[in-house]
């Protein structure tokens, strides 16, 4: 694979890797399948951790690396782990490991590696194919009873059958990029995978961005492989559709129940297995404001669920929801909160209640207001004339971590600084909107 991109390169040994090679015993016997790695069976396989493993470059010219980690199976790197001091960002070991799979540096190693891990213990893991750019590393969530980070982490996401089904189970190359599934994309199918096997059926319910496709590839493929012999006859005429996918749109549950069961009725030979996924915009898991395309009438407690489920918060970087009202339902949505929300608000004074509805753009101003003004805040303490030279003095440690002792105080002020920018930028876009009500000076 000598030349070859690294995407090709890995792509090509992934392949060899899930399926195995067919190669013949001797002359004109018939070939078997040699498989590299035992996927039904994680503990029959050789794991070994390597630490500080040292990789020559392709050429004299070529730098010589050493990765904190390497996690081997049967001898093979499949995964590679860069570690920091909890005062150094992951975005550092995310950026090392990038440098890493440069032609310059090391990029042949990274031909058999399957998931490039960072961490550190305040942030906890992160994770990744090869050659995926730093924004869109991704944190394992999953509940535990391990409460500090890295161990939780490195529990979850390191553990030998975790580990090896991430990547027989839940790693596709797409149109030269290599993904791996989110938690919600692997818990989806983990969960869809139990109730095939138990011979029911059910839905998905997702939402804008949840990687709601890949979910039906990674569901699709291994009900292929479980099931081979699934909705199949004997001849061409005989073959049915094992496996139907569907875009469910602005259908409420109910009435996606009632069509899919007329579906099953009038053609039951035509379809085994139904997957669903949903493009009705609800607001669950979404890690920033979500929308709603209301373009049918809707009323009492359908209105009333649209409003909430797409206002549903998750995090700190989601503060609401946008609702886009073609029908002009609008003058039916304060009925609708006073119908349902007047038993559950009972015990509660009238003014403890008020604003369940607010006027966005008059919000996206006093948040931008407060984003600001903690912005300053947290500048005041920078030296005059709080030039460059004063912020980078003030948040980071020109001379080195080692010889600064302040340095965990100024990986808060960083951390601190980071998710003010975050909320500002979020403030400015939600003003940017609908700018016409902002008041604020230009200066801002």
């Amino acid at each position: 694979m000598e030349g070859t991109k690294l995407y090709e390169a890995n792509q090509g040994f992934y392949d060899m890797l899930r399926y195995g090679v067919a190669i013949a015993p001797g002359p004109g016997e018939a070939p078997v399948t040699v498989r590299f790695v035992d996927w039904s069976d994680a503990g029959a396989n050789d794991l070994g951790v390597a630490e500080e493993v040292s990789i020559k470059g392709k050429d004299a010219k070529a730098w010589s690396k050493r990765p904190d980690l390497v996690l081997y199976v049967n001898g093979i790197a499949l995964g590679v782990v860069e570690l920091k001091k909890s005062t150094v960002g992951v975005g550092t070991g995310i950026r090392q490991t990038l440098d890493n799979q440069q032609p310059e540096f090391i990029r042949h190693f990274f031909t058999t590696v399957q998931i490039t891990f960072a961490g550190n213990d305040s942030e906890g893991l992160r994770y990744a194919p090869i050659k995926t750019p730093q924004p869109y590393w991704l944190a394992w969530k999953e509940d535990s009873e391990i409460s500090a980070r890295l161990d939780r982490d490195v529990t979850q996401m390191m553990a030998p059958t975790r580990f090896l089904e991430l990547i027989h189970d839940f790693t596709l190359f797409d149109a030269g990029i290599k993904k791996i599934a989110r938690p919600n994309q692997y818990f989806a199918v983990k969960a869809a995978q139990e109730r095939v096997a138990a011979r029911e059926g059910g839905i998905i319910w997702q939402t804008q961005g949840s990687g709601k496709s890949l979910i039906m590839v990674m569901l699709a493929r291994w009900i292929r492989e479980a099931f081979p012999e699934a909705g199949m006859g004997e001849t061409e005429k005989q073959r049915v559709h094992r496996v139907y996918t569907d875009l469910l749109g602005d259908t409420s549950e109910e009435e996606y129940e009632e069509e899919a069961l007329r579906l099953f009725k009038k053609e039951p030979g035509r379809m085994k297995l139904l997957i669903v996924v949903s493009r009705l915009l609800t607001g669950f898991d979404a890690p920033t404001a979500t929308y709603i395309y209301i373009d049918k009438q809707m009323r009492d407690h359908g209105l009333f669920q649209a409003i909430c489920r797409v206002n549903r918060l998750d995090g700190d970087d989601k503060d609401f929801g946008y609702i886009v009202d073609y029908k002009d339902l609008f003058r039916n949505i304060e009925s609708a909160v006073d119908d349902y929300t007047s038993e559950a608000f009972d015990a509660f004074d009238k003014e403890d209640v008020e604003g369940l509805i607010t006027d966005r753009a008059e919000q996206a101003d006093t948040d931008l207001r407060t984003a600001r003004d903690a912005w300053l805040g947290l500048l005041d303490a920078v030296e005059q004339p709080k030039g460059d030279d004063e912020l980078f003095a003030y948040f980071s440690s020109p001379e080195g971590i080692e010889s600064d002792p302040d340095a965990e105080e100024k990986a808060r002020r960083r951390q601190a600084l980071y998710k003010l920018a975050g909320r500002y930028a979020r403030a400015y876009t939600n003003v940017a909107a609908d700018p016409t009500h902002v008041q604020m000076s230009r200066a801002c």
